[in-house]
């Protein structure tokens, strides 16, 4: 049983508070940081003890200067912000110095350059209430670019199984606990998601339909291919080393496969975009595998 619940609408006793803590591993996020941090304060409400643990690792910009002067702000919301600077760069050791100093029932790892819808974080611990549930992800929405090659790309990646399906794991995930007893520290990777949905069956795993995240997506074709390129390569390398998981506990859709498209289908014109981004990657990875694992970062948002 969980040691902790939420009650809607409030107990004449007083509601129980579940503890939260949300990791964000930074690198060189300046352009974002302050965005994502002040979008966490909508999530403060009276049934959730919220802290917040930023890891700037690495950083060359004023990521930790923008985290360290919200801290006020965050404390007179009642939400507790640390910021801890490491000056080694790597995501795998972030995600693993944040749970060291988590203290929360629920932890929750979110990308820095995202941003939540009120409620969020509430309604992915709400349903982590579920004793069969304990890895929660939430619904994605796409503010969608301009750019017409990255605009075609995305209409595509909207369109596929996997991106519809539940399994996507993205932006912002919560494990309880006993979830995370599961794993001992995350292993030296860019795809801790895949890694996480890889950790836990389907029927352990639940998509929040009344949690949303915006994801931003780059305006530069040259910067989404990057992307794409740590992606496939990050993904494959999780999908190698670990096949016991991917056995045990693969996705519906395979993502690393080209897709097929669910209606409404994408315009020619999408497609051919798609195929420009998707080969390009696939090019990338092929030729340059070994730099690409090696490096933390990733395509900047408009």
């Amino acid at each position: 049983s969980k040691a902790w619940s939420i009650r809607d609408p409030p107990l004449p006793g007083g509601r129980a508070m579940a503890s939260v803590s949300l990791i964000i591993p930074a690198h060189d996020e300046s352009a974002t940081l302050e965005r994502g941090l002040r979008n966490v304060l909508t999530q403060a409400c009276d049934d959730l003890d919220i802290e917040v643990i930023v890891v700037a690792n690495g950083c060359t910009d004023d990521t930790v200067a923008i985290a360290e002067g919200l801290v006020g702000e965050f404390s007179a919301a009642g939400i507790d912000l640390q910021v801890h600077d490491d000056p080694v760069a790597g995501k795998t050791a972030a995600l693993n110095f944040g749970d060291q100093c988590a203290r929360g029932d629920v932890l929750f790892y979110c990308d820095a350059d995202i941003t939540m819808a009120p409620g969020t974080l509430r309604a992915m611990t709400s349903a982590l209430q579920d004793p069969d549930i304990d890895l929660v992800s939430a619904s994605q929405d796409y503010a969608m670019p301009q750019n017409r090659i990255v605009r075609g790309w995305a209409n595509c990646y909207h369109a596929s199984p996997y991106q519809r399906g539940d399994d996507v794991v993205h932006g912002l995930f919560g494990v309880t606990r006993a979830g995370r007893s599961r794993f001992g520290s995350f292993p030296e990777t860019m795809a801790d998601d895949r890694y996480l949905s890889l950790i836990f069956g389907r029927h352990e795993r639940q998509r929040v339909d009344d949690a949303v995240i915006q994801i931003h997506y780059t305006e530069s074709p040259a910067e989404l291919i990057d992307q794409q390129a740590r992606w496939t390569a990050n993904n494959a390398d999780i999908d190698r080393r670990f096949p016991e998981l991917l056995a045990d506990n693969a996705p519906a859709h395979n993502a690393n496969r080209w897709p097929y498209f669910e209606r409404p289908l994408p315009t020619v014109i999408d497609m051919a975009c798609y195929g420009l981004v998707t080969v390009s990657a696939r090019l990338r990875v092929l030729m340059r595998r070994s730099q690409i694992l090696s490096r933390w970062d990733r395509a900047r948002p408009a």
